[in-house]
């Protein structure tokens, strides 16, 4: 399936979680947030573009390497006329294992836009070849990719910033610069399990139960790793999912309800209207008329 909207991923059977992959496409404004379990790499050759980030702006510089956590909602309300935007999403574990400062890591999982200060020679040298590359390449130069986009990460996370705010900052996580190996090992488990059973109803405890630790324990885990509540995490996946078959699918939106592990109809119109403002009907309709409209055929 061909990337769709702003960010250019949705979570489906296609495209996972634990999708590494790089691609570069026209970006446009987005009628509604939506969000993705990955950390999301931008890069703009020219122009500029701004987001609204849990509800706060966030401009992205022209030239600059942006980096976030697209697990927040986001939602890109400014784009220049036929922007281009490089994009690279990263699965979050893999972040999460990487040696890389606590004070970075932590501004990143509170929501921020982190960007280069200086202009990147490397990302127009190297990140747009490889967003050029990616669909056709064989399966070791990716790795290769895979490798540099990482390695960059670290080198970011060692060098002058921009973020959208430095509150995040203050909070960073102390300790050692580098995520436990043994709590991220914990919460892969656990999203993991929460990904395969996200159809139907499921406890905190059966989530918890699949790591082996006392529940208060892999809560707290699952907490001080992805900076949210299990119930938090399993409500943005539920909603992504529905997001995602409202809009790429003809299905009835009670069907739709049920496969994404909601107990009623009534509670995918709950989640809808705290977090998208909107019923799920009213958003199937905007987005078809969007996709509809001249500016997005172009």
């Amino acid at each position: 399936m061909e990337p769709v909207g702003t960010d250019g991923i949705q979570p489906d059977e296609d495209l996972p979680s634990d999708a590494f992959f790089v691609e570069r496409h026209v970006a446009d404004v987005m009628p509604a947030a939506h969000w993705h379990d990955h950390v999301e790499i931008n890069y703009l050759p020219r122009g500029q573009m701004e987001y609204l980030l849990n509800g706060r702006r966030a401009a992205l510089a022209p030239r600059r390497l942006g980096v976030f956590w697209a697990a927040v909602h986001h939602q890109a309300i400014s784009v220049g006329e036929e922007q281009q935007l490089v994009c690279a999403y990263i699965p979050i574990v893999e972040f999460l294992r990487l040696p890389v400062a606590a004070s970075f890591r932590a501004t990143l999982l509170r929501g921020e836009l982190i960007q280069t200060r200086d202009e990147c020679s490397w990302a127009h040298h190297s990140l747009v070849p490889m967003s050029e590359k990616w669909a056709t390449t064989n399966r070791a130069l990716r790795q290769v990719f895979r490798e540099e986009l990482l390695l960059r990460l670290r080198r970011m996370a060692l060098e002058p910033i921009l973020a959208d705010s430095r509150e995040a900052a203050a909070d960073a996580l102390p300790g050692s610069d580098r995520a436990n190996p043994r709590l991220v090992a914990h919460v892969e488990t656990m999203t993991a399990y929460i990904n395969a059973h996200i159809s139907r109803p499921f406890r905190v405890s059966d989530v918890t139960r699949a790591t082996g630790l006392h529940q208060t324990s892999a809560m707290a885990a699952f907490r001080k790793v992805l900076g949210l509540s299990i119930g938090q995490y399993v409500r943005r996946r539920r909603l992504s999912q529905a997001m995602y078959l409202l809009t790429n699918t003809d299905r009835a939106i009670a069907d739709i309800a049920h496969s994404c592990g909601y107990s009623s109809l009534t509670r995918l119109y709950d989640a809808f209207h705290s977090q998208v403002g909107r019923t799920p009907r009213r958003y199937r309709q905007d987005i078809k008329k969007f996709h509809r409209s001249p500016a997005s055929a172009e």
